[in-house]
């Protein structure tokens, strides 16, 4: 997968899991992204934290 191609899917990650809470998405890095909760709270997640938030499974 190119790296463009890979942003772009994990740019829609980051976006629905906004979505999915109500949040504003703030920006997307390689790895993570930053979220503004509707009560203001800002909160920097990894995709590794994004996994256990969503209760991904390693390896499943």
């Amino acid at each position: 997968m190119t790296n463009e191609k890979y942003m772009a899917e994990w740019t829609q990650i980051c976006a629905a899991y906004c979505k999915k809470v109500n949040a504003e998405l703030l920006f997307v890095n390689i790895s993570s992204f930053g979220v503004q909760y509707p009560d203001g709270t800002l909160r920097h997640i990894y995709a590794d934290e994004l996994a256990q938030i969503l209760g991904v499974e390693e390896g499943g």
